[in-house]
């Protein structure tokens, strides 16, 4: 393959300096009748670097080197291979000499550049004088800002020594964008770089918020730890990926949920102080956790004890019966987005964050363990749909095993409509009939075969609940609201506060209010 510029996409099948040989009678080269017959292909010597008025010229073709550089950009490795083309077609190179300004701080620019040689200082401007604050180097992006937003840009960009750049327009992205949207995926690229704990704050800045540390990735999104700064805050912002976020049906359901999301205040689901669109994408600021995901806690108990199974699902279905009765499905219920706190408390996460026709695409993934039948098939999912998944999750939590263990995982939809429920009693001889009836009756094929809501479950789970004696306020009756805020001291007067604060919650305790309190390093 070619690119219309006739620069070569593909490698030759064999090394350029190799010699092919032939025998014609014998294999001893000693003896008549031993020939050699062979081709060297040598390398093409390049031709010296053009000037620049040349190498802009009408005629101009990319060198080998230039084909070296542009292989190994970031965004070449995050496009198919039908998708080169179209890319490198549309990458124009340019020239600046040591000490030109390449971009002016408050400026719109309608384009970013690969560094292909040469440096470039980034300082800002403010009253005057200038703050550098990064310094770009070959094989280096600046300037991304022109394909992630629209904004005028916060910086100058100088030549420090003579740079030769290639050029890639927000209108060329856009386009290629649009018939290879896998490309969206080098805009998260761009983010995840300019994140980096290296680069300067005024790079991690979401607004009042402060990006710190990369927590981990998940399916559709990045979990950073972050500040809110002007209170020095802890919390939790998580990024949507752009393949996600620039998706059209998934902009529809998340902009009409989001007021709801927002508004949850329940114990058993995390809350969610804010919602900002920026860099083309989502990020939404969370409460921060101290916990652990049920995945992983999990991987450590392989099973639970039963008791301490029967609080996580009332838990869980206390939260979802909240969220159902404002009209908002998860959709992705599992052991990952199940978050164990001290005391045991769970919390509910990633409400509004799986793309609803997701089943339909049958990606291969461990989330579609827990998909019920009908989500699988992309018929539109309800608050059963939630059931079923919390089903599935207890079954893993009392056996160890998967109920659908096969890695054959694009067949699940079939096994699950087909395949016989399997019995959790067969592995766990001991549990008892109803926590046995709540997953097989969760976990029904058919949605109207299911627990109709997550209060039935509830009703249903609540005498197991009582006969183990738990001490949580009982999960049908009570949906108590919360609110978190965080108190900054003086150790010097901690024992003072403390019995300020247990008079303080003595008081609440009559108004069916207390205080739960978590200590915080103050960074």
């Amino acid at each position: 393959m070619t690119a219309a510029n006739n620069l070569p996409v593909d490698t030759p099948p064999f090394p350029l300096n190799t010699t092919f040989k032939y025998n014609s009678t014998n294999s001893d080269s000693h003896q008549p009748g031993y020939n050699i017959i062979g081709v060297e292909f040598q390398p093409e010597a390049e031709p010296p670097r053009l000037p620049e008025k040349v190498r802009m010229g009408s005629g101009f073709m990319p060198l080998a080197s230039d084909y070296d550089f542009l292989k190994n950009l970031p965004i070449y490795k995050t496009i198919s291979r039908d998708a080169v083309c179209s890319v490198l077609n549309c990458l124009k190179y340019k020239h600046v000499k040591a000490g030109r300004r390449l971009l002016k701080q408050g400026s719109r620019i309608d384009a970013c550049y690969f560094i292909q040689s040469g440096s470039c200082i980034v300082e800002v401007e403010d009253n005057g004088k200038k703050f550098p604050i990064d310094r770009i180097q070959t094989g280096g992006i600046v300037g991304e800002t022109a394909i992630l937003n629209d904004h005028p840009l916060g910086f100058h960009v100088d030549a420090e020594t003579d740079l030769e750049l290639w050029a890639l327009s927000r209108s060329d992205f856009d386009a290629i964008c649009s018939d290879h949207p896998q490309l969206h995926n080098f805009l998260t690229h761009l983010l995840i770089d300019r994140f980096s704990p290296t680069k300067h704050t005024e790079k991690r800045k979401i607004g009042t918020y402060l990006i710190t540390d990369m927590v981990g990735e998940e399916s559709h999104s990045l979990v950073y730890k972050g500040l809110h700064q002007p209170f020095n805050l802890p919390v939790t912002i998580k990024m949507i990926k752009h393949q996600t976020a620039l998706d059209s049906a998934f902009q529809e359901y998340f902009h009409n949920e989001s007021p709801t999301i927002t508004g949850f205040n329940h114990e058993n689901i995390i809350s969610i102080h804010k919602i900002i669109e920026r860099f083309r994408t989502v990020f939404l600021i969370m409460e921060r956790l101290d916990g652990e995901s049920l995945k992983s806690l999990l991987q450590r108990w392989i099973i639970l004890p039963l008791p301490r199974v029967t609080d996580f699902l009332m838990q869980t279905c206390s939260g979802l019966d909240c969220a159902h009765r404002q009209g908002i499905v998860h959709r992705d219920i599992s052991p990952a987005n199940l978050v164990i706190m001290p005391g045991d408390r769970l919390k509910i996460v990633d409400f509004g964050l799986s793309p609803p026709d997701e089943g339909s695409n049958q990606k291969l993934s461990d989330s579609l363990q827990y998909k019920a039948p009908e989500q699988m098939e992309g018929r539109n999912p309800d608050q059963r749909t939630d059931i079923y998944a919390a089903g599935v999750v207890a079954f893993e939590m009392v056996t160890g095993k998967k109920m659908f263990p096969d890695d054959d995982l694009s067949a699940l939809a079939a096994k699950k409509l087909d395949q016989e429920l399997q019995d959790p009693s067969k592995w766990q001889p001991g549990l008892p009939e109803i926590l046995r009836r709540f997953i097989l009756k969760a976990c029904a094929p058919q949605p109207e075969e299911r627990f109709q809501n997550a209060r039935q479950a509830l009703i249903h789970l609540q005498p197991l609940y009582d006969s183990y004696g738990l001490d949580r306020q009982n999960q049908i009756d009570k949906h108590r609201k919360m609110v978190t805020f965080s108190l900054l001291y003086s150790g010097k007067n901690q024992p003072a506060l403390k019995k300020l604060l247990q008079d303080f919650n003595n008081q609440l305790k009559q108004l069916d209010a207390e205080i739960k309190a978590a200590d915080i390093q103050d960074t």
